[in-house]
């Protein structure tokens, strides 16, 4: 994969580390297609990212009420259980995972790792794991396959994305919910922001609450 971008950078936007994206540029092997894929993926958006011309504000749409969202439903299941929650976070997920913390007991310690490469490690050292939120896509899949290799059970697990992985574990019913936005009512918000923008004062651009749409394994989508 030739491309003009660090392996630190390419990392940090993926939520892997260094040495396995080096692993997947350089093809040497033992890494799931999952986990190349997201590298491809964070290459791609880094070259759009380069490719920008107009330095303009951006008006990026909201994620704070989709990770607000996953902890209230995050508590109506677990209810009055005790224990912890992993949160897989990474890049641009700052935002959901805000949110979420806002709606979440105060009492139910969060455990944020960056990538799914970091999860087994963790479990290792904790037994007060009882859930987990993956607040992107492209990580559920290999969080799922961790606590299954620790052998350890979780009671409520959370995804954001309707990719192929977890439109599969939701229908195997291994994961409860994924919380899907809708990213062409998104885009047109922002287009429309991003036109004000052009004839606003100058100051910050609000953004829209993203558009979020709960799927359970009785409303998936056939295909």
């Amino acid at each position: 994969m030739r491309h003009p971008h660090r392996i630190q950078e390419i990392a940090t936007r993926a939520g892997l580390s260094p040495a396995t994206v080096d692993r997947v540029l350089h093809q040497r092997g033992g890494v799931r297609e999952g986990t190349a894929r997201r590298v491809r993926q964070a290459i791609a958006a880094l070259d759009r990212e380069l490719s920008a011309t107009v330095d303009l504000p951006v008006a990026e749409v909201d994620c704070f009420d989709a990770g607000a969202t996953a902890g209230y439903l995050l508590e109506q299941w677990l209810h009055d259980r005790a224990g912890d929650v992993l949160v897989v976070g990474g890049v641009d997920t700052e935002r959901r995972v805000a949110g979420f913390r806002s709606v979440v007991r105060p009492s139910r310690r969060l455990r944020l790792v960056t990538g799914p490469d970091q999860v087994r490690a963790l479990l290792a050292g904790t037994h007060t794991v009882r859930a987990a939120y993956a607040t992107r896509p492209g990580a559920t899949a290999e969080v799922v396959a961790a606590f299954e290799a620790e052998n350890r059970n979780y009671d409520v697990f959370l995804a954001h994305g309707l990719d192929r992985d977890n439109l599969a574990l939701l229908r195997a019913r291994r994961i409860n919910a994924v919380l899907h936005q809708d990213h062409g009512i998104d885009l047109r918000r922002s287009d429309r922001a991003d036109s004000r923008a052009h004839t606003a004062p100058p100051g910050p651009i609000r953004s829209q609450p993203a558009a979020v749409k709960v799927i359970t394994p009785f409303n998936a989508p056939v295909s």
